[in-house]
């Protein structure tokens, strides 16, 4: 086999296609978060209504944690997740036919062993989306190519600055 300058320079395509699973750690942490802030309220001294009133909003912070950030949401939750060469990411929610993909920017990123968070900004969206992905929410190699992709962007650093 003969490999010449031309074959050797085109650039490989190192698109990562990865599926996104619901992260035990990241639902079991923020429930305990909660249940805690909600015994804590049980103890301090206040009166009844205003106690009743903050347990109900610690609630609809669980739920709304829960569904958005924890991808509990059914049909609309992040099922893949796909990043180009370029720092193009695409959000693959939904299943099956009724999948959409999403494209966005990375505009920044969180990368830890235990946790990625990704800030992007999407095609026809005002406001960031954020993407919180838990140490199990990927498979342990999946995991591992997404932090290494992203690691070359420190804490809090735009892709933008690297170029």
């Amino acid at each position: 086999m003969v490999l010449d300058l031309e074959t050797l320079s085109i650039k490989s395509d190192n698109t990562l296609i990865l599926k996104v699973k619901v992260s035990i750690y990241l639902v079991t942490g923020l429930t305990g978060l909660h249940i805690g802030a909600i015994g804590l309220l049980l103890y301090i001294p206040i009166s009844m209504t205003l106690r009743l009133g903050l347990v109900g909003l610690v609630g609809v912070s669980l739920t709304w944690g829960l569904w958005r950030v924890a991808g509990l949401s059914g049909r609309q939750r992040l099922r893949r997740l796909r990043i180009d060469a370029g720092e193009n990411v695409a959000l693959g929610l939904g299943e099956g036919d009724e999948r959409v993909w999403m494209d966005c920017r990375l505009v920044e990123c969180f990368v830890h062993p235990w946790l990625m968070i990704l800030r992007l900004r999407c095609d026809g969206r005002r406001r960031p989306v954020h993407v919180v992905l838990g140490r199990d929410a990927l498979v342990a190699p999946d995991s591992r190519r997404l932090r290494a992709r992203l690691h070359r962007l420190a804490p809090g650093r735009t892709p933008a600055q690297d170029a």
